[in-house]
């Protein structure tokens, strides 16, 4: 089994826990686990795919009124949900 290894964008900060880095570098599960507790607490946080600005976004639009929790990049154009 392989492990992935990725350097988090220098420009945006990863909000979330203290990631146990393998080295000097984050795995991808400490990446999106980082941008995942980021945005949920409502932080803009770096995109897992391409390091632009991943702004929060919730929405109540769920089955019956659930909050619904996710991100969305401005750069890229990815969500996280």
């Amino acid at each position: 089994m392989t492990t992935m290894l990725l350097e988090p964008p220098a420009q945006y900060t990863i909000f979330g826990g203290t990631p146990e880095p393998v080295g000097t570098r984050l795995t991808l599960n400490d990446t999106l686990v980082g941008a995942w507790e980021g945005l949920s607490a409502c932080h803009t946080v770096a995109c897992p795919v391409c390091g632009g600005a991943m702004a929060p976004r919730r929405t109540t639009g769920g089955p019956g009124g659930v909050l619904v929790r996710g991100g969305s990049c401005g750069s890229c154009a990815s969500t996280f949900s």
